[in-house]
């Protein structure tokens, strides 16, 4: 935990930020066209790379530097309980992405009372994050919660691989957004089937 901690800090300090900008300047869009945050995660890793080259050392990989952040931003919810590693938050990662961030303290005591006074694990987390579903959301909110996040995660794919068709072809743009919206209007649902219950 303490790495993850130092590894927050030193995310959250302004040094790395302006020293990446002065190296390698953001750019104004992403690939899709959306701005670009000069102090984002990805450029925070993107920095942390270079900089362990600039000085001859192994870098941390990039997933673990995510893992490490996002286990970071779980531990600022929690504080009651006793954790050993990122490795015990990793679990409750899913509450951030399904938006139930401010919940958290939930999972954590049913999490504590699960662990009976020692170390919270990474079953335990598991545990309580299941009970804690099923109690709170049951079967089908959970699900719909879990859906949400990877329709997200799809649509940014999604929105990525429709600017490389733009590039290579236009025509076949075409032909997608139309595809598109012939499917968007095969589900759509009648404005009076939304009323009736």
């Amino acid at each position: 935990m303490d790495k993850a901690a130092k590894l927050e800090a030193l995310y959250l300090s302004t040094a790395w930020s302006d020293e990446w900008s002065a190296a390698k300047p953001a750019k104004p869009h992403d690939a899709v066209g959306r701005p670009v945050d000069p102090r984002s995660r990805n450029r925070f890793n993107e920095w942390l790379q270079w900089r362990a080259g600039k000085e001859n050392r192994k870098a941390l990989d990039r997933r673990r530097i995510y893992q490490l952040l996002t286990a970071s931003d779980v531990r600022s919810y929690v504080n009651r309980g006793t954790y050993n590693s990122e490795r015990s938050l990793r679990p409750w990662a899913w509450m951030l992405k399904a938006k139930y961030g401010e919940r958290l303290p939930e999972v954590e005591r049913i999490a504590l009372e699960i662990a009976n006074g020692k170390p919270v694990t990474e079953s335990v987390a598991r545990k309580a994050l299941a009970q804690w579903k099923l109690e709170v959301l049951g079967g089908r909110e959970a699900k719909k919660a879990s859906l949400g996040i990877t329709a997200r995660s799809r649509r940014r794919k999604a929105e990525s691989a429709f600017l490389d068709v733009i590039l290579y072809d236009f025509n076949e743009a075409r032909e997608l957004i139309m595809w598109a919206a012939d499917q968007l209007r095969a589900r759509a649902v009648p404005a009076k089937d939304k009323e009736s219950p």
